[in-house]
Formats: structure tokens, C-alpha cells, sequence
């Protein structure tokens, strides 16, 4: 239930769809084989997701993938605005 849900805290996504109506989600770079930045801009989770994915072991028996996953909170426009006069 919702009730139960805030209790929890905020759900973490695990997929992407255009109707979650995200501010932005896409590739930023990749060569569609070895590796690839996307970044995720959750505007009512308030967070963006930046992963990096790259290709090791060439493509035999013994490859794999890394990732890295970075999280960042966009500051506020009213925290911006209160440092400007600062």
C-alpha cells in the first residue's frame, strides 16, 4: 500500500519507462560494444543516477562488465538563489 511505501522511504527504480515521466534518461556516450555512460534525472525521487559500463576480456569465454553507479541531489533553485547574495 502507499501508507506502507512512506513508511519505507522512497522506492528505488529499477527500470526506466517514458511514461515514469522522468526529466531526462538516456546515453550520454557508448560505442555499443565496449562501453557506455547513462545518466537518470528522477525528478520526484529528486536524484540523478550517473552509471558507467565498460567491456573487459575482449569478447572470449572470460569477459565481463563493470559498473560504477554515481548519485547526486540537484540542489534546490531557492538554495541557489539564497547563496547568491552571499
Amino acid at each position: 500500500s502507499r501508507r506502507k511505501e512512506e513508511e519505507k522511504g522512497p522506492a528505488i527504480r529499477h527500470e526506466c519507462l517514458e511514461s515514469d515521466r522522468m526529466r531526462t534518461y538516456g546515453w550520454l556516450r557508448h560505442d555499443g560494444r565496449t562501453f557506455g555512460v547513462q545518466r537518470i534525472a528522477d525528478a520526484e525521487q529528486r536524484l540523478a543516477v550517473t552509471t558507467d559500463f565498460v567491456k573487459f576480456g575482449g569478447g572470449g569465454p572470460r569477459f565481463g562488465w563493470t559498473a560504477r553507479a554515481r548519485f547526486d541531489r540537484p540542489r534546490s533553485k531557492r538554495r541557489k538563489e539564497k547563496g547568491k547574495g552571499k
